[in-house]
């Protein structure tokens, strides 16, 4: 009896949101497997190129490997990120034993 397979599987995202072409794939599974010799196709996964956008953002500059190199102000893999200078910062003021503020006495 040969097998009995699913339907392919939706395609899944591009592997690589921007830069060169990345991978999607698309499965499937046996329902029903094989028996005393019959046919079950032996491919369950296939992969094709994708592409969501072939260009880095906010004037990243696309390397001839692939990856972007974001103009300043900007970071992430597709430059997508506006950056601040450095991070988040807090500032924080402790004041450990007294009175702050001097009061008359």
């Amino acid at each position: 009896r040969d097998c009995q397979l699913s339907s392919w599987s939706h395609w899944s995202t591009c592997s690589t949101p921007c830069g060169v072409s990345g991978f999607e794939s698309s499965s499937r599974y046996k329902k029903v497997t094989d028996q005393c010799g019959g046919y079950c196709p032996s491919t369950l996964r296939k992969t094709r190129a994708c592409s969501v956008e072939l260009s880095c953002r906010n004037g990243g500059r696309l390397n001839h490997d692939g990856t972007c190199s974001c103009a300043d102000g900007y970071s992430g893999k597709c430059c997508e990120v506006k950056s601040d200078g450095g991070g988040s910062r807090v500032s924080v003021t402790v004041i450990v034993g007294g009175v702050f503020g001097g009061g008359s006495g």
